[in-house]
């Protein structure tokens, strides 16, 4: 699972300047633990903007606004059957990509520009929506 499919984030609608930040996000996500609900997902949104502001990188406005519907109670995470709805998991006997970590995508030139990964998960994510 992945912070970007657990906030029903639609890769493909973040503007290449916030590429970064969710890369960013998604590595202080993991630190974290992975939490996926309630104030501990805010909390760790939150040290995710932190982190962003400390390093001078744009964070998507979506991580900000997912952050607030969580403190206020009108946006959780779908949670179907234990796992949270979205991307699949990996199948058995499948694990997540190590070049993108399961996100389709891949940073290239320090994180300045980014390009589908050679696993195709990014097919698998759009016949899921």
């Amino acid at each position: 699972m992945t912070l970007t499919r657990l906030l029903g984030i639609n890769p493909q609608l973040i503007r290449y300047e916030d590429d970064r930040g969710l890369q960013l996000a998604e590595e202080v996500w993991r630190s974290l633990g992975a939490p996926a609900e309630g104030q501990a997902l805010a909390d760790a949104i939150e040290r995710c903007l932190q982190r962003c502001t400390e390093e001078g990188i744009l964070y998507p406005a979506i991580l900000l606004k997912r952050k607030k519907q969580v403190e206020h109670g009108t946006w959780q995470p779908e949670i179907k059957g234990g796992l949270t709805g979205g991307n699949p998991l990996p199948r058995d006997g499948e694990t997540n990509c190590e070049k993108c970590n399961g996100s389709g995508y891949i940073l290239i030139e320090h994180g300045m520009h980014s390009k589908w990964c050679e696993c195709n998960k990014w097919v698998r994510f759009q016949k899921v929506q």
